[in-house]
């Protein structure tokens, strides 16, 4: 193993000194420029590579000083065993980190992300190709919700109880609320708690208003793949499970302004049931423009029937 006395630049000096090896006498290329033994890199430390004077790499003038504005640091080695690292303490394999040949720029073993594990991916978890925190290759660079490896026809299981709707089958969106200026709304995702007969997490949407005359909305609604069309032309419908006393409209919203719903009954059992509602039986709504194209679905809704006192807890949506 040959090592080196170390001439490096200002830059340099925190990559050289974690390549120390160890120190003993100086010993290295003559003042007269002879060849190294060598690593054939093409650098200035290897095989067939002229290692002159003053350069870096290569021995320091006698009066201690080098080439340009690199430094003499005496009594310092390194090992010559690799290829030009710039700063790693193993074998050279040229990646500039401290481990093995991987040309990655990380601290760990051959995955080409730059990060400290492994899987080409670029984030802190295995490899998924993402760029975020998580697994499963969605590539946008944040934490992938896929609901515990839901199926493709899960549009929200609530696995994770938040906001967000399963990452699935290209759809990526969240839940929200929307009421009329004269309703006092509440909304969130969690454990219903109270007197609800379900306590599984759910959507949870309440309300009401004295303005009794007036009001003309609130409900909740899901995003289906952050605004652009989503296409649901390959399914007969929606399956909820859903805890409510009230009548519930279910809305499909599409890219061309279409607006079309149907009702669902109420039920007094004090727990979530099972309602399915096709897209067959949605009708127009007022307002809507174009027909019912299903493979352009932007929204989903679940509209109260009266917005004046309402609740209701969704604990499920999937497609049929």
């Amino acid at each position: 193993m040959s090592h080196w006395v170390v001439a490096i630049g200002p830059v340099g000096v925190i990559g050289a000194l974690t390549t120390i090896h160890r120190a003993r006498e100086v010993t290295g290329c003559s003042d007269s420029g002879s060849k190294s033994s060598g690593d054939g890199d093409g650098g200035a430390i290897g095989d067939g590579d002229s290692c002159q004077t003053g350069n870096e790499g290569c021995a320091c003038y006698a009066n201690k000083t080098c080439n340009e504005d690199l430094q003499c640091l005496s009594k310092l080695r390194v090992d010559a065993g690799g290829t030009g690292d710039g700063g790693e303490s193993n074998s050279g394999d040229g990646d500039g980190d401290l481990s093995s040949g991987d040309g990655d720029g990380d601290s760990s073993s051959g995955d080409g992300d730059g990060d400290s594990s492994t899987g080409g991916d670029g984030d802190s978890s295995s490899g998924d190709g993402d760029g975020d925190s998580s697994t499963g290759g969605d590539g946008d660079g944040d934490a992938l919700d896929a609901c515990k490896n839901a199926a493709a026809n899960v549009i929200d299981n609530f696995a994770s109880c938040d906001e967000n709707i399963c990452n699935v089958d290209g759809r990526s969106g969240s839940w929200y609320n929307y009421a009329d200026t004269l309703v006092n709304d509440s909304f969130k995702v969690g454990v219903p708690g109270g007197l609800w007969g379900d306590q599984s997490c759910a959507a949870v949407a309440t309300g009401g208003s004295d303005e009794i005359s007036h009001v003309g909305y609130a409900g909740i609604g899901i995003i289906l793949a952050d605004g652009e069309p989503y296409d649901l032309s390959g399914y007969t419908g929606l399956r909820l499970s859903i805890e409510t006393d009230d009548d519930v409209q279910v809305i499909i919203k599409t890219a061309t302004g279409g607006l079309f719903g149907a009702w669902f009954a109420g039920n007094t059992n004090s727990s979530s049931l099972s309602r399915d509602v096709s897209f067959a039986s949605m009708s127009a709504l007022v307002g809507s423009v174009g027909s019912k194209t299903l493979n352009a679905i932007t929204e989903l809704q679940f509209n109260a029937d009266d917005p004046t006192a309402y609740g209701f807890a969704v604990h499920r949506v999937t497609l049929y």
